[in-house]
């Protein structure tokens, strides 16, 4: 389905709201799932979970959290760019080529790890883009792995559920635009046939924030908003204008078909800087949690 054709519901379902949707869609990608032995799984491929193919010396990820511990880092997937260009339905402004591997330490626990509210804890977040040609070797993970899944990408339009502060979307409107992205996965659900779509696993696009938009609130956690306990507004403030130079890059769901959930049925989030996402600049990303 083209972006024209997606612009057209989107306004047919909200005259008042869908214009203002419609102008920001965004290509991307939804990643289907399929749990197999890793071992069957070629090195460098795009995958989920268990070991991480690495170029050979570098080692595992790991940070010293605030209590001086030397934490390794989980592993949660690896896309292969070559694939996600030639799937995406348009440019995704990301690399073309080589593998993207996602690192966190995430709490898991709910107790250890980092949760992407402060600023300290964005150490404990890696991105490694391993070049074309690289020769990887599947690391077995030191702490206890994700579950392994092959992941399959299903083209895809995203959209933005952020409207400007002067639109005043009627309830009707809201239930409207609500059925059409239920309809809207379900299509891509036809779309990846055999391949498990139970969770709302994307590269690239508009995020499916659960509580705020994750721009924002990766700004608002690389600038130290919340590291004094509170919320602090006039850091805010001073910051707000740095949320469009971020995007999202990863978003990983709860699922079912995974056995994971992410706190109350959260969502994970890697989000980079545009122009670094763009050039393959992978030194400073930032890792955001959310759940109901």
């Amino acid at each position: 389905m083209t972006a024209d054709e997606i612009a057209a519901r989107l306004i047919a379902a909200s005259p008042t709201g869908g214009p203002h949707i419609a102008a920001n869609l965004m290509p991307a990608l939804r990643l289907a799932t399929w749990p197999i032995d890793e071992k069957k799984l070629a090195v460098g491929s795009s995958k989920y979970g268990g070991g991480a193919d690495l170029p050979k010396g570098v080692p595992w990820p790991s940070w010293t959290d605030r209590q001086g511990r030397r934490r390794p880092m989980i592993f949660f997937a690896q896309i292969d760019l070559a694939v996600a260009a030639q799937a995406a339905p348009a440019a995704l402004d990301l690399p073309t080529s080589g593998l993207l591997s996602f690192f966190a330490d995430y709490a898991v626990d709910g107790v250890d790890g980092i949760i992407g509210l402060y600023s300290y804890e964005q150490e404990g977040v890696v991105v490694i883009h391993s070049q074309a040609g690289t020769d990887l070797q599947r690391q077995k993970s030191p702490v206890k792995p994700q579950p392994s899944a092959a992941l399959a990408m299903v083209p895809m339009w995203s959209w933005s559920h952020v409207l400007p502060d002067d639109v005043d979307l009627p309830d009707a409107e809201f239930n409207a635009l609500d059925a059409l992205e239920q309809t809207y996965n379900q299509e891509l659900r036809s779309v990846a046939g055999q391949w498990h779509v139970n969770g709302l696993h994307q590269l690239g696009g508009h995020a499916n924030f659960i509580q705020h938009p994750v721009e924002e609130e990766v700004v608002q956690a690389v600038n130290g908003c919340f590291d004094a306990g509170g919320f602090d507004r006039a850091r805010w403030e001073a910051s707000k204008d740095q949320v469009k130079e971020w995007r999202l890059v990863l978003q990983i769901d709860s699922d079912s078909g995974l056995d994971v959930m992410w706190g109350d049925a959260g969502m994970l989030y890697w989000a980079a800087r545009r122009a670094d996402a763009a050039a393959g600049r992978w030194n400073r990303p930032a890792f955001n949690f959310q759940c109901g």
